[in-house]
């Protein structure tokens, strides 16, 4: 009995202990969004908005919202199901990208797979699809009412995505360079969100992917003390809402339970505009820029130049610290971005440019002017751009006809010599 009690006594110990090591852990491992005590639940209303009211109350201001139950009218809230997606013959045929590792890592492997496979795996396995969605997908999207204006499908958007796993994925804490509307057609995702203009204090560790090294499970708070300086804004979502997520806002994600989510990412504009609604009946009937092939292949046309220039402009540091940027600005923006493009325009083309746009002259491009440059400016910028292609090819052209002309005069100067040769022979003999 002494030798029961002393085993009882110390399994109590035992149990004690891993309790005690339990809280600690809580104690220590410390979410990302807990840090400063701050934090505003994001507004909420029912259904979708119509775009200009969207655009002028949320997207120019930059501020998030829920669209409670928007989703629950698409035709792919009830269709998508595993089996009717299975049942698609392109699911065994189309690629999709499966990521290893439900807890984001962005040194993580990836595969290309069919949705057949991934039906097949993603229950049992650490697998996330990340994909942007097919044709014979989007048309059960409709197109988003906060979209639906002629003017911004046909301007504006850049891609749509499908989110997919059997939930408990955590994301990086990472921003977006693109405006964001996600709605979510499975499960829940809780997402915790920073405001752009608290950016200094988001610890951004890679710039060149928009995402920080903080383990947002358990943060560091001597390697990243800024949290404590910041207001996170929760936003939880269910099947059937959506959600805003304004560009450049700082945020992570977590997924619960089986998870089928569809982001639209749509080009910043700060301009106000009349909103005539696209005959469009979904998504299916609008162009992404990634469906265009001249960008695809990395030689876009002049208007694709200046669609990706518009969004570069905005994506930079300095639009988090101010609303305009100078010349000398325009031309850091211009040069690293045709870099990116295998572009060569010319800084006397970009200052040439920077003076279209800088209409009130005060040697700075405010919003207006500088969303100008795929609107009322748009055909001047086209002008100066194909203008200065042309000069270019003009001098290659130049230089191709000097080639041939020297040939052309070497190859008669060498039969020259040849028939000197040929008659100081003849004559000998």
């Amino acid at each position: 009995r002494i030798q029961i009690l002393f085993e009882g006594f110390a399994i109590m110990k035992i149990r004690l202990f891993l309790h005690l090591l339990f809280i600690l852990v809580c104690v220590l491992s410390e979410r990302l969004g807990l840090q400063s005590g701050l934090q505003s639940n994001v507004e909420h209303v029912q259904g979708f908005l119509p775009a200009e009211q969207f655009f002028n109350d949320y997207v120019f201001p930059g501020k998030p919202v829920i669209f409670k139950n928007a989703a629950k009218e698409f035709p792919a809230f009830n269709k998508w199901t595993d089996e009717y997606l299975a049942s698609l013959p392109e699911s065994s045929v189309h690629a999709f990208l499966m990521e290893y590792g439900k807890k984001e890592n962005r040194d993580d492997p990836s595969e290309d797979v069919t949705m057949n496979k991934f039906l097949n795996v993603y229950k049992k396995d650490d697998v996330y699809l990340i994909n942007g969605i097919p044709k014979y997908l989007t048309k059960d999207i409709p197109v988003y009412d906060p979209l639906d204006c002629d003017f911004v499908v046909r301007n504006f958007l850049s891609d749509i995505v499908m989110w997919f796993s059997s939930g408990g994925t955590t994301s990086v804490w990472h921003w977006d360079s693109y405006e964001n509307i996600n709605c979510l057609l499975r499960g829940s995702k809780e997402l915790i969100m920073m405001d752009k203009k608290d950016y200094e204090n988001g610890h951004l560790t890679n710039r060149a992917g928009s995402f920080s090294a903080v383990d947002v499970d358990n943060v560091d708070t001597a390697e990243f003390p800024n949290f404590k300086n910041v207001t996170f804004y929760n936003a939880t979502i269910h099947a059937g809402d959506c959600l805003y997520i304004p560009w450049r806002w700082f945020h992570y994600v977590k997924s619960f339970g089986s998870n089928l989510a569809v982001n639209v990412w749509f080009d910043t504009y700060r301009t106000p505009f009349t909103c005539k609604k696209t005959s469009f009946k979904s998504f299916a009937d609008a162009t992404f820029r990634k469906d265009s092939s001249d960008l695809s292949k990395g030689e876009p046309g002049e208007y694709d130049f200046m669609k990706g220039l518009h969004q570069a402009i905005y994506n930079t540091d300095h639009m988090n610290l101010a609303d305009s940027i100078d010349n000398k600005q325009f031309i850091d923006i211009f040069e690293g971005f045709q870099a990116d493009m295998d572009s060569e325009y010319g800084t006397d083309t970009m200052a040439e440019i920077f003076a279209i746009l800088d209409e009130n002259k005060d040697g700075h491009l405010n919003l207006r002017e500088i969303d100008s440059l795929i609107t009322t400016n748009y055909y001047t910028v086209y002008y100066i751009l194909s203008k200065s292609f042309i000069s270019v090819g003009l001098l290659i052209l130049v230089f191709i006809v000097a080639l041939v002309l020297l040939w052309y005069r070497r190859q008669r100067k060498n039969k020259a010599v040849t028939k000197a040769v040929d008659d100081n022979q003849k004559k000998a003999n």
